[in-house]
């Protein structure tokens, strides 16, 4: 760490801040989580221009988000001829002359990267290469909206409410309601999304039985009168349309990023696995229900500061073995289970008397 206080004397006052560089790779969830530091980026610099450097899937989350000038596409790879390439593409960018660029990244390959974008102060989270920035503090162990605050709460204005957010506009909700009603969906007051899928597909130690999924729908379809719409990820149109057979009821399909998140913002609950537009939903104000296995939901669960939202997860020994060490004997068993022991033992009932109890109060 070299200048922190020289740093933290140049954010006292906004004005001095007028370009801002954000680094954070991921997938959707991962990009929805730094919403709560980018939300208080914008509103601390108002005046500033802020791009965002992310993968290339989840550069749609980010329109429309205030003050974000570019969303830049990367696509990160450790090959010879990609960190030349990356190289360059960092030098490239001192071009613009940035005050600040904020790292959210413990991997110290971006925090290199970072230092090459060349701004007049470097932040990151603590690891090899941080003795290269201006200002850096570990990523504590907390649920993944506020540990990702955490690098910039100290030198940001506070705001009423610090949690992840994202943007749709009306007409993106016109359009997203125009796609489903070709397929005859003709109400919208009362829409349960189901996201069944995950970034790993049929692999995944996410998964959970595509019977229980149609069983949960129609349940809540007799039960609570709703609708059911699905959403299809890359990949996945084939099995949601099986996942579809199974059931006793129709339902609907929506695909898209932007159109996913206008469905979800005016869907009464989101229903999945701990993936992308589950977080997604809370950022977007609509609560979920949650379902985990081996990860830990002090991690990665639901952040929902209105309390709504929801985790099922089983009581096992061997429950979260992703951060246990050493791994239990389960953790060899599961490698070549589909579902996991864990997803195994979460029950049709389980997710069902959640979402009644949540669907209860609107």
């Amino acid at each position: 760490m070299k200048n922190k206080t020289d740093f933290l004397q140049f954010v006292s006052n906004p004005q001095n801040v007028k370009r801002i560089l954000v680094i954070r790779n991921g997938l959707l969830g991962d990009i929805t989580f730094i919403t709560s530091a980018l939300n208080r980026l914008s509103n601390t610099f108002f005046d500033s221009e802020i791009d965002v450097i992310t993968g290339p899937i989840s550069t749609p989350l980010l329109e429309n988000f205030p003050h974000i000038r570019n969303i830049i596409p990367f696509n990160y790879n450790l090959s010879f001829f990609s960190v030349v390439k990356q190289i360059f593409f960092f030098l490239k960018l001192r071009l613009h002359k940035y005050d600040i660029v904020v790292v959210h990244e413990v991997n110290s390959h971006y925090t290199l990267m970072g230092k090459l974008a060349g701004g007049k102060y470097l932040v990151t989270f603590e690891n090899a290469q941080s003795k290269n920035a201006d200002y850096s503090i570990p990523r504590p162990k907390q649920v993944a909206v506020l540990a990702e605050l955490v690098l910039v709460q100290d030198w940001t204005k506070k705001i009423n409410t610090d949690k992840s957010y994202l943007y749709v506009t009306e007409n993106e909700i016109k359009i997203a309601k125009e796609k489903l009603h070709s397929e005859g969906l003709l109400n919208f007051n009362r829409i349960v999304l189901i996201n069944c899928g995950n970034s790993r597909g049929q692999d995944s130690k996410r998964q959970w039985y595509n019977q229980r999924f149609a069983e949960l729908a129609d349940n809540l379809i007799i039960k609570q009168g709703v609708t059911i719409v699905f959403n299809v990820g890359p990949g996945e149109q084939e099995e949601v349309k099986k996942l579809q057979k199974l059931m006793r009821f129709p339902s609907y399909t929506i695909s898209g990023i932007r159109s996913l998140m206008a469905i979800i913002k005016i869907s009464k609950l989101v229903i999945g696995l701990d993936t992308g537009p589950l977080h997604m939903a809370c950022a977007l104000g609509t609560p979920v229900i949650m379902l985990f296995g081996y990860a830990d939901p002090s991690d990665t669960g639901p952040y929902d500061p209105t309390g709504l939202s929801k985790v099922i997860a089983v009581n096992l020994e061997c429950i979260h073995c992703v951060h246990k060490n050493p791994k239990p004997t389960q953790w060899n068993i599961c490698k070549d289970m589909r579902p996991t022991k864990c997803m195994q033992e979460i029950t049709t009932e389980m997710v069902t008397n959640a979402a009644n109890e949540i669907l209860n109060r609107f």
